[in-house]
């Protein structure tokens, strides 16, 4: 944001209205003194404007000049009004377009400009056949001095006057997924519900407005998404993005029917011990579940997503997708210091040593500054049926 800095002289010009002569012979003074700098040098921008748009400024001291951008199509015709409702009674306004922005700036010199063609001593001006480009509307006042509140109304006279703008939707923002796992990450904590039941909650229940105002306030990376406006976000921007993060993060349900099956004392014992061994900020637990092998043979990704909706996670789990390497699953053992103890009596219990890794991970925020962590390996005897669940998970502040 740029601030008007002191004006040292001002460079008066005579009146003409945006459309014709509206007969006011006095001068208004614009912001850029020596018509070589740039009008941004000269003006505060206050923000972005799009058609339909009306915003509210105020001029509190000497020498003020707001600026708004907005984006035209080519060929657009659009009316800005400072408008009587929401304006100081008595306050006598200017306004100026400058622009297409040419890469280096808005330039020095006003497309049109007006002083009284609004209500009483308030502006309004038109533009028409604008090129396609970004403009910026700059509101004063008549001698830079004066005091009280304005609002500024961007209309189209053309029909379309807003640029198509093309959003990549095959990746969608950041901020958006962020969002979506913050909200299953407080429905799983508040309501103990399972990721699946959460995101439907979520998703059903998506307050639009709070949700563009707050996204399209944020980055500006993700400025094309928030340019297109409320209505086409809502209507076809977060449909799609919702539909990539379910398929992405909330895994399917499946037809896998599993039962609880027991692991050794000893097995609990080590996991106890892995537990007590780490830090403040760390959980360690483990259970088993066994399959019908005579009915399935799931594969890898079908065990976790079955685990995934079973556990009651701390975190918004999401499966890390086919088989891991057995060797990951031994290092977070050795990390956890009961890797040679562990594997033995899993050999022993249950009765095999042949067994293949899945996983599932997540993330979450529950408490301001705290950043919770989990993984969930999933253990697979394909002979058996048997599948052995580690959770671990850490957090940090």
């Amino acid at each position: 944001m740029r601030r008007l800095g002191l004006i040292a002289g001002v460079v008066a010009m005579a009146a003409f209205a945006a459309c014709g002569d509206d007969g006011n012979t006095d001068v208004l003074i614009e912001p850029v003194l020596d018509g070589k700098s740039d009008v941004t040098s000269r003006v505060d921008i206050k923000g972005n404007m799009r058609f339909g748009d009306a915003l509210a400024g105020s001029f509190t001291e000497d020498l003020e000049f707001h600026a708004y951008t907005f984006a035209a199509a080519d060929g657009a015709s659009v009316v800005a009004e400072i408008t009587q409702l929401g304006s100081s009674r008595g306050l006598d306004t200017t306004l100026f377009l400058y622009g297409p922005n040419n890469g280096s700036g808005y330039g020095s010199s006003a497309l049109v400009r007006d002083d009284n063609d609004g209500w009483g001593a308030l502006s309004k001006l038109s533009a028409e056949r604008l090129e396609a480009g970004s403009y910026l509307l700059v509101v004063g006042t008549k001698d830079t001095a004066g005091r009280g509140d304005y609002r500024i109304e961007l209309t189209c006279a053309s029909g379309e006057c807003a640029p198509k703008v093309v959003v990549d939707l095959a990746t969608c923002p950041a901020d958006l997924e962020y969002y979506f796992e913050e909200c299953i990450a407080d429905d799983v904590f508040d309501s103990q519900s399972s990721p699946q039941d959460a995101w439907e909650y979520c998703r059903d229940n998506i307050d639009v407005v709070d949700l563009y105002e707050t996204f399209c306030n944020g980055s500006a990376d993700d400025a094309d998404f928030c340019s297109v406006g409320e209505t086409v976000f809502a209507n076809e921007i977060l449909g799609v993005c919702a539909d990539q993060f379910d398929a992405i993060h909330v895994p399917p349900t499946t037809d896998l029917d599993v039962i609880q099956w027991p692991i050794s004392d000893e097995m609990d014992d080590l996991l106890l011990a892995a537990y007590d061994g780490c830090s403040d900020y760390c959980t360690v637990e483990g259970f088993a579940v066994k399959y019908d092998t005579a009915k399935f043979d799931p594969t890898i990704d079908e065990v976790v997503n079955t685990i995934i909706g079973q556990l009651d996670a701390p975190v918004p789990y999401g499966n890390d997708g086919g088989e891991r390497p057995r060797a990951d699953f031994e290092s977070e053992l050795s990390v956890l210091e009961i890797r040679d103890e562990m594997l033995a009596e899993m050999k022993t219990w249950f009765s095999s040593d042949t067994f293949i890794v899945g996983s599932a991970s997540g993330s979450a925020q529950p408490w301001a500054g705290v950043d919770l962590y989990a993984t969930a390996w999933v253990v697979v005897y394909p002979d058996s049926g048997i599948v052995f669940v580690m959770e671990s998970s850490y957090a940090t502040e």
